[in-house]
């Protein structure tokens, strides 16, 4: 029969002690261990991220010509991606200062507004989480997107995410999986 004060553990046993051989305790460095872990294993949120500098040009040279939502669009998957620029052609072009002054006032200041709603104030992520973005109206489909499902399209720019995939004893596909034996047995 097992003590009563082994019933009000919340640990799992591999972080429960044993010490002076009957008393179970529970030791604040395994729950801290454990909260560390939550804390790091924690996906970054959305508010959480912090906009790289001069992102508003960037957001830009990705989507001016697509207009507001556009623009809201790729600053919505540079705020999923935690704020990371590896990968957008605009960050590296050479003339986007100019490029920028060029488009007018006008853009400048709805980027800058973009930035702050998306980045600042949280703002809704109208893209359904997407990761990546393409125009394959003027570039074609890219090698990655065969991988990730097509969530958004927004002006010119189709927007991915990455593929979710199931196990075949996922509880969404458990059913459906049932569902198809006993139709084979009959």
């Amino acid at each position: 029969m097992k003590p009563a004060h082994a019933k009000a553990s919340f640990l799992p046993p591999l972080y429960q002690r044993k010490l002076y051989g009957k008393a179970k305790i529970q030791g604040l460095i395994p729950c801290g261990l454990l909260l560390f872990i939550l804390l790091i294993a924690t996906p970054v949120q959305a508010g959480q991220t912090t906009s790289p500098p001069d992102l508003w040009k960037v957001i830009m040279a990705e989507a001016v010509s697509d207009g507001y939502d556009g623009m809201y669009g790729v600053a919505c998957v540079i705020r999923n991606r935690g704020g990371d620029l590896r990968g957008f052609a605009g960050a590296h072009r050479k003339d986007l200062d100019a490029f920028c002054n060029r488009q007018g006032k006008r853009y400048i200041e709805m980027a800058k507004r973009i930035e702050t709603i998306v980045f600042k104030n949280n703002g809704r992520d109208i893209t359904n989480r997407a990761t990546h973005f393409e125009n394959i109206q003027k570039f074609g489909i890219p090698y990655w997107a065969k991988k990730m499902d097509r969530v958004a399209v927004i002006g010119s720019h189709t927007f991915y995410k990455e593929r979710r995939v199931y196990g075949r004893n996922h509880p969404a596909l458990r059913c459906q999986h049932a569902k198809t034996e006993a139709a084979t047995k009959l």
